[in-house]
């Protein structure tokens, strides 16, 4: 009963996760799913929201951000940017202009300095 009941959750949660990227997309977010569709998203100067799928980004470089933009997590706590691969480690450039605005939503750094 106890394997039942956690197999039920793991399905409710990955219905709401789904569900959630969903309603992202209906309201105009670019959803993203892999480390090099992030770093596209971010040169596009037309995507003013990111939400980035559940999982682990394995980072190349630093991902520079000069404008405003905000980066979700599509479920808090369920994304990872990773700076292991990262020269340096440093995650993130910030540099938005002094009237721009950078919102980072529910994401976890790891291996970064």
């Amino acid at each position: 009963a106890l394997a039942l009941a956690a197999a039920a959750l793991a399905l409710a949660a990955a219905a709401l996760a789904a569900a959630a990227l969903a309603v992202a997309a209906a309201l105009g977010a670019l959803v993203v799913s892999t480390t090099a569709a992030l770093t596209s998203a971010l040169a596009n100067a037309a995507v003013g929201r990111i939400v980035l799928s559940s999982g682990t980004y394995y980072l190349g470089a630093q991902l520079s951000i000069t404008r405003s933009v905000i980066l979700e997590a599509a479920a808090a706590g369920s994304v990872v940017l990773n700076a292991g691969y990262v020269s340096g480690r440093r995650v993130l450039i910030i540099n938005p202009g002094s009237l721009g605005v950078v919102q980072l939503i529910g994401l976890n750094i790891t291996e970064a300095h």
